[in-house]
Parts: structure tokens; C-alpha cells; sequence
């Protein structure tokens, strides 16, 4: 289910039958939109907007006989760009809902036109200081482009070395974060092999060296801006300090190695709140690391 956490106690929604609930209890992500709409992804269940004066939910699905639906019930990701508009990112393609005719527009992956989606599996969406909308697939990443053939979009693809062995351990996209170092703009990716860094249109690829290749299957990223920045990695063995000027890795925490350090060794969440904490979640609890 979803909890709301005030900094004092929880409230915790289930899915529940009937009209105003959550139909879901897999959360799968969460976005506020400029307007203070609070928008749930889900697995299965499609996307849910919170009604707050009605402390409801309504729901936006998948509907087998109407095109102008959302094109799968299960969310990745969801993103609003420049213009306002709402981006919900699926397994089974991306839509950018109208929500004066409350219908999705959808588009998918076409292997004959290289301008479109580069794989149909959305993993992630993220909206960056330069105001570009990025997607993220199992096959690479993309960044939208406003056509003016039709009032539409295209997309321009990104792909790590097509020469390299393991070809979708490196081009399987788990999340994306962006980092701002002395004005210039990074954009940060987790993969099934390495932390990824896109920028000036190359992409390079970041390893752990000496350890287990488990320890560079990054499940998430978090770029931390600042006096001195750095990069966060959630891999399947722990959790990473990347120092993006050196490029080094400077710090690793886990749960086998000092008490007290991470419930558990695949972290799947990161999060810097506004106080500086860092929240870690992990496939046995949330972490709070200080």
C-alpha cells in the first residue's frame, strides 16, 4: 500500500473494492505535479490521481477497446514537462495524458523509424534543469523531441558501445538522476552492469573494480548537488560513494559489514530529504543514514 508520513505518524492506504481507492497496493512510483496533484503509479492497477479534499483516488487504466487509454496497467514512471504536461511512463510503452479530455496519447517503439521509442519497456522518466524530458527503456535511453510535423514527438536515442559483450546488461536501465557541477549538467544512470554518466552525447560506463560483479548491478542512482557533490549507487551488494570530479568510488556501506550499516544489501531507493538525510530503501526495510 501507500503510507503518508508527516514527520510524526502514518496514514496507510490500501486497495479496497468500490469507487475512490486504491486498486493496487504495489506502489511502483510517486509524483507531485506543479499544481500539488499527487499522482501514484502502480503495478496492475494503472495510475492514480489523489483527490486531497476527498482524501480519494482516482483512477486512470488500461482499457482494451479504447485507443485513447493508458497503454498498460503497469507505471514506471511518471513526469511533467515544460508545457505541463503529464508523462506516464508504462511496460508497454509512454503517454502523455490530456487532461482537459482526461485520454492518453501513446507512443511506442517502431523498429522501422529510428526517431522513435527506443524499446517499448519504460523503466524511468526524468525532467532535467534544461528542460528535457528523458526516458529511460530496457534498451537504452531517450530523450524527447517536440516534432513540428504534426504537433507531436520524436526521440532521440542514446545506447552504450554496441561492440561491448554484454550489450543489455549495459543498455538495461534501472533509474536516472541528474547532477549539476559548476553549471554544467550530467545526466546519471543505473544499469544490470555499472553506473552510467551521458554527457556532451557519449556515454561512459563505471565498474566496481575488486569486488563481486554483484556490487556494479546498480538498481538505483541519486546525484547529490552542492559544495561537494557525489554520486549515490544502489547496487546488489551495498551502497556506493562515487566522487563524479574524480570519478572514483570513495565509500561503500553494506549490511555484513559494521552494525548498524544497511538492513539489507540490494538497495532499490534513494533519497536526500531536505534536511540532508539520506534514505535508503532496501528489499528488507527503509534505512535512514545521517
Amino acid at each position: 500500500g501507500l503510507i503518508r508520513y508527516d514527520g510524526y505518524s502514518t496514514a496507510i492506504f490500501h486497495s479496497q473494492r468500490g469507487e475512490g481507492g486504491l486498486k493496487s497496493n504495489k506502489i511502483t512510483s510517486l509524483f507531485e505535479d506543479r499544481n500539488g496533484n499527487l499522482w501514484v503509479g502502480t503495478h496492475m492497477g494503472g495510475v492514480f490521481q489523489y483527490i486531497k479534499k476527498e482524501n480519494q483516488f482516482r483512477q486512470f487504466s488500461h482499457d482494451e477497446g479504447n485507443s485513447k487509454s493508458l497503454s498498460n496497467n503497469n507505471v514506471r514512471g511518471i513526469q511533467q514537462d515544460n508545457d505541463g504536461n503529464l508523462w506516464v511512463g508504462t511496460e508497454y510503452g509512454l503517454n502523455v495524458f490530456d487532461g482537459v479530455h482526461n485520454i492518453f496519447r501513446t507512443y511506442l517503439s517502431d523498429p522501422t523509424d529510428s526517431g522513435s521509442l527506443s524499446q517499448n519497456f519504460v523503466t524511468g522518466l526524468l525532467f532535467s534543469s534544461q528542460q528535457e524530458l528523458w526516458i529511460s527503456t530496457q534498451n537504452g535511453i531517450n530523450r524527447l523531441v517536440r516534432s513540428t510535423a504534426d504537433s507531436g514527438y520524436t526521440f532521440e536515442r542514446y545506447f552504450y558501445s554496441s561492440k561491448t559483450r554484454d550489450y543489455y546488461l549495459h543498455n538495461y536501465i534501472f533509474q536516472m538522476n541528474e547532477s549539476i557541477i559548476d553549471g554544467k549538467s550530467t545526466i546519471w544512470f543505473s544499469t544490470k552492469k555499472g553506473l552510467k554518466k551521458l554527457e556532451s552525447g557519449g556515454i561512459k560506463c563505471f565498474l566496481v573494480d575488486g569486488k563481486p560483479s554483484a556490487n556494479s548491478f546498480v538498481q538505483s542512482v541519486l546525484a547529490v548537488n552542492g559544495k561537494n557533490p557525489y554520486i549515490l549507487m544502489g547496487s546488489e551488494m551495498g551502497l556506493h560513494f562515487f566522487d563524479p570530479v574524480s570519478e572514483t568510488f570513495t565509500k561503500f556501506l553494506s549490511n555484513y559489514e559494521d552494525a548498524g550499516n544497511l538492513s539489507h544489501s540490494a538497495v532499490t531507493a534513494l533519497y536526500v530529504d531536505r534536511g540532508g538525510v539520506l534514505w535508503a530503501g532496501t528489499k528488507k526495510g527503509l534505512n535512514k543514514y545521517d
